[in-house]
C-alpha cells in the first residue's frame, strides 16, 4: 500500500467551520455524482499515481478564483518540495463522498456546475478525507515501534479498507466466474436453482449475463457512462436490477453503511432509460463472481418462502440432517465453500502452480484433499498436499468474510479476535488447527495416504514443512494477519521429534494463485518461498535503516510476489485455469 498524503480541506483552506452538508446543499446531486464518478474511472486502477491526481486536481480547479488557486498550488508546491506523494481521494473516500450524496440527494437540474459549485464539490470531496484520516492514526513512537505495536497501529486501519486499495485485475472474477457457473451448471444443487436466477436477470445463459457485465465495465472504463440504446432489453434490464436508489440507503443499518453494502449490491446509478452512471468499478467487477453466490442464496431463500413443495424435497432430501428450512442456507454455504472453492477451483490452481517440471514429476507427490483413517473414523488430512523429497507444503483454504461490525471497529482486539473466529476456531478445527492436526500427523511417518513407493524414501528429521493458509476476502491482506495466526500457531504446536522445520506459516489470497500461474508454472514455488523469508530477513535486520525496510519486514506474500516479478522482468501472461474447459466468454 503507497504512502502518501490524501488531501485535506484544513491543510489548503484551513478551518472555517464548514460543513459536508452545507457545502453540497446548493449543488445539484446528480451533477455531483456524474464528477465523482468521473474522477473515480480516472483513478480506480491508478490509485497511486499522483502524476494522475495532479492532473485532476488542476483540471477540477481550472475555473477556481485566482486566490483560491493559489492556496492549493502553493499547499502543493510545499509538498512537492518535500517529494510527499498526493492523492486527491482514493476508492475509500469516494464511495463515503457517493454514500452522503444519496443520503442528501436533491433534484435541483443543472448542466454546468458554476465555479463556486465546483469548488465547493472539491471542499465536500477534502472534508471526507479529512474525517477518514482521523479515524486513523498511524503516528510511530519509540514504545510501539515494536513488533506487536506496529501491528496493532496497522491492522485496525488497513483492514477497513484493503480491499479498496489493493489493485483489481478483471481477470480474476472472470476466471472465478467461468468456473463457478461451470459447477453450478453440473452440481446437483446448484443447478435447480440456475433457471431461476437466469430468469430473475432476464437472460437465457449464464455466459449471456457474464458478457453483458463484462462489457458494461469495458464500455464505462475511461468516462463511468454508460449510453444505451432502447434495443438492448436485456442489457437494460440487467442494469436495472443493478442501480441504487437513493430512497433505500436508510433501509441500511450504520455498519452496512460503512462496508458500502448498498454499492456492492447496485453499483450503478440510473438518470434515464438510456444514461447511467458507474459509482463503484471494484463492486461492479466482483458482480461477475463475489456476489452470484449470494443471488443464489437469495433464489434458494424466495423458493423456501414460496413453499414448494418439488424444490423443498430436493434440499431436504440432500440435506437429511436439517430440522428447519432456516438451517439450509448456513449449510448450503459450507457446501458451497466444500465442493466449489476447496474441491474444484482451489484445486485446478495448484495443479497450475506446481505445472514446474522440477515439482510436477515421477518424484513428487500433488494430492487434493488427503485423508486418513484413525480407529473407524477417516480423517482429512489438509485441502491440498504437496511433497518434493523431504520438503511438505500444506495448504488449508477458509472461504471466510469479516464482519462489518468488526472490520469497522478501529478496535485492535475485536479485529484479533475475528481474525482467530474466522482462522483458528477450535469448533470447526479448520484452518490452523487443521494445519497443526496434519503437522501432528506426519510426525508420525505415516504417509500411507500419499498410496505411493515415494513416502518409503522420507526420513526421519530430515522433513521440512510449510503451512500456508489459503484464503479469499482481501481484508486478511492487512498488515499483522499473518503474525497474529503465526503466533497462533506456535501456541498450538508442541515438539516434533521427526520433523527438522516448521517453516513461518504464509498466508495466501486465492487470487494471487491465479494471477501468478505463469510465474509458478517457470519457477520452482518451494525456491521461490525461501527468496519470501529471506527477502523478510533481511529487512527486518535493517528495520531502522529506513521506512522502506520497516515495512518490508511485514511484507505480505502477495506483495512480495509483485516486487519478484518486476525485480526478475517476468512477463505475466493470462492463467492457463481462464482457458480450462475450453470456455469462450472471450
Amino acid at each position: 500500500m503507497a504512502i502518501g498524503l490524501l488531501l485535506e480541506l484544513e491543510s489548503i483552506f484551513g478551518n472555517k467551520g464548514e460543513t459536508f452538508e452545507t457545502l453540497i446543499k446548493n449543488i445539484p446531486s446528480f451533477s455531483m455524482l456524474k464528477l465523482l464518478a468521473y474522477i473515480n474511472a480516472q483513478i480506480h486502477i491508478k490509485e497511486t499515481n499522483t502524476d494522475k491526481h495532479k492532473e485532476l486536481i488542476s483540471w477540477l480547479s481550472q475555473n477556481f478564483e485566482h486566490n483560491e488557486k493559489i492556496k492549493i498550488t502553493s499547499f502543493l508546491s510545499g509538498c512537492g518540495s518535500k517529494q510527499v506523494p498526493i492523492f486527491l481521494a482514493n476508492n475509500q473516500t469516494i464511495l463515503i463522498f457517493f454514500t452522503r450524496i444519496l443520503q442528501n440527494y436533491n433534484s435541483i437540474e443543472c448542466e454546468n456546475l458554476s465555479p463556486k459549485q465546483k469548488l465547493d464539490f472539491f471542499k465536500a470531496l477534502l472534508l471526507v478525507n479529512q474525517e477518514v484520516n482521523d479515524k486513523q492514526n498511524y503516528s510511530i513512537s519509540d514504545d510501539n515501534f515494536k513488533d506487536e505495536g506496529i501491528i496493532q497501529l496497522f491492522l485496525k486501519n488497513q483492514i477497513s479498507q484493503i480491499e479498496f486499495i489493493k489493485e483489481k485485475l478483471f481477470y480474476i472474477p472472470l476466471v472465478k466466474c467461468y468456473h463457478l457457473f461451470d459447477f453450478v451448471e453440473t452440481d446437483e444443487i446448484f443447478s435447480k436453482l440456475l433457471p431461476y436466477f437466469l430468469s430473475n436477470k432476464g437472460v437465457s445463459n449464464w455466459k449471456e449475463y457474464a458478457r453483458i457485465l463484462l462489457g458494461i465495465y469495458i464500455a464505462s472504463f475511461q468516462t463511468a457512462i454508460i449510453k444505451i440504446g432502447s434495443e438492448y432489453t436485456i442489457e437494460r434490464n440487467l442494469l436495472h436490477n443493478l442501480c441504487i436508489n437513493p430512497e433505500n440507503i436508510s433501509n441500511y443499518d450504520s455498519f452496512q453503511i460503512e462496508d458500502f453494502t448498498p454499492f456492492r449490491e447496485k453499483p450503478i446509478f440510473k438518470k434515464n432509460k438510456n444514461e447511467y452512471l458507474v459509482l463503484s468499478f471494484i463492486f461492479l467487477i466482483d458482480k461477475l463472481f463475489k456476489s452470484i453466490f449470494f443471488d443464489f442464496k437469495e433464489v434458494a431463500e424466495n423458493l423456501f418462502k414460496q413453499d414448494n413443495p418439488s424444490f423443498d424435497a430436493i434440499f431436504l432430501e440432500k440435506f437429511k440432517k436439517i430440522k428447519e428450512k432456516k438451517q439450509i442456507f448456513g449449510i448450503l454455504n459450507t457446501y458451497f465453500t466444500t465442493k466449489f472453492s476447496e474441491e474444484l477451483l482451489l484445486v485446478k490452481a495448484m495443479k497450475h502452480t506446481f505445472s514446474h517440471k522440477s515439482i510436477n514429476h515421477k518424484n513428487s507427490i500433488l494430492t487434493p484433499n488427503p485423508t486418513y483413517k484413525i480407529g473407524k473414523d477417516t480423517k482429512e488430512l489438509t485441502d491440498f498436499y504437496v511433497r518434493k523429497d523431504q520438503k511438505i507444503c500444506l495448504f488449508e483454504l477458509k472461504d471466510v468474510i469479516m464482519k462489518a461490525e468488526i472490520k469497522h471497529s478501529y478496535d485492535y482486539d475485536k479485529i484479533k479476535e475475528g481474525i482467530l473466529d474466522k482462522f483458528s476456531n477450535q469448533k470447526d478445527k479448520k484452518g490452523v488447527p487443521q494445519l497443526v492436526n496434519a503437522i501432528n500427523y506426519i510426525n508420525n511417518l505415516d504417509f500411507s495416504f500419499e498410496n505411493s513407493k515415494l513416502s518409503k524414501r522420507i526420513k526421519a528429521k530430515k522433513i521440512i514443512i510449510y503451512p500456508i493458509l489459503v484464503f479469499t476476502d482481501l481484508s486478511f491482506s492487512a498488515f499483522g494477519v499473518e503474525e497474529i495466526l503465526q503466533n497462533e500457531m506456535n501456541n498450538q504446536l508442541g515438539s516434533y521429534e521427526n520433523i527438522k522445520e516448521i517453516k513461518p506459516l504464509i498466508m495466501l489470497d486465492l487470487n494471487t494463485l491465479i494471477q501468478y500461474e505463469n510465474l509458478f508454472s517457470k519457477k520452482n514455488f518451494f525456491e521461490i518461498i525461501e527468496e519470501y523469508y529471506d527477502f523478510k530477513k533481511k529487512r527486518a535486520k535493517d528495520r531502522k535503516k529506513s521506512t522502506k525496510n520497516f515495512f518490508n519486514s511485514f511484507e505480505s506474500f502477495s506483495a512480495f510476489l509483485e516486487y519478484y516479478v518486476k525485480r526478475n522482468n517476468i512477463g505475466m501472461d493470462i492463467p492457463k485455469i481462464l482457458k480450462d474447459n475450453k470456455l469462450d466468454l472471450v
